[in-house]
């Protein structure tokens, strides 16, 4: 289709290392209207070309036209995240929870909470995480590392322990 032709003139403008022509597919594509996985592809080449500002732009219409697209909203809290706007990026995580429970954005969210000190709300996050991934040596350790940094030494240990039985390399 004529997106997967403009993306392969785009990979061919990298090739020939003719970045500003590359740039100017992706613009272009940028202007049409797109599903919300092509959209996705957009943003993630646009970041990779440092072309951010567009990348926003494009994100902010993909959100408004498609508001429910767990892999935009993915995208959302990636760059929540990465501008270090914790309160921004706790609401994006756990809008994005109630379309998709997945242990990761319970680790996310987890990690966010921990940044802004709020470490009960973190330790429920990751226990939530540990209910989807039970066998997960490394959620397991740093559910312990955080049980420890809250003064939960006998839970702490009881955690290592079970995250060495799965994963003893943690």
């Amino acid at each position: 289709d004529d997106f997967d032709t403009q993306m392969q003139l785009y990979r061919t403008h990298i090739a020939a290392e003719n970045d500003g022509e590359a740039q100017k597919v992706l613009l272009a594509l940028a202007q049409r209207q797109q599903s919300p996985d092509n959209l996705s592809t957009l943003i993630l080449y646009m970041n990779l070309e440092n072309m951010n500002a567009e990348a926003l732009k494009l994100l902010a219409r993909g959100l408004q036209q498609y508001p429910f697209n767990t892999t935009l909203r993915r995208l959302e809290l990636r760059q929540l995240v990465k501008e270090g706007k914790l309160t921004e990026a706790i609401a994006a995580a756990t809008r994005l929870l109630q379309q998709e429970p997945d242990s990761s954005i319970w680790q996310t969210l987890a990690d966010l909470y921990r940044q802004s000190s709020d470490l009960p709300q973190a330790l429920h996050c990751l226990s939530e995480a540990r209910d989807l991934r039970p066998q997960d040596g490394e959620l397991l350790a740093d559910l312990a590392d955080l049980q420890q940094e809250m003064g939960k030494p006998t839970e702490a240990k009881a955690t290592l322990e079970e995250a060495l039985a799965v994963d003893p390399s943690k």
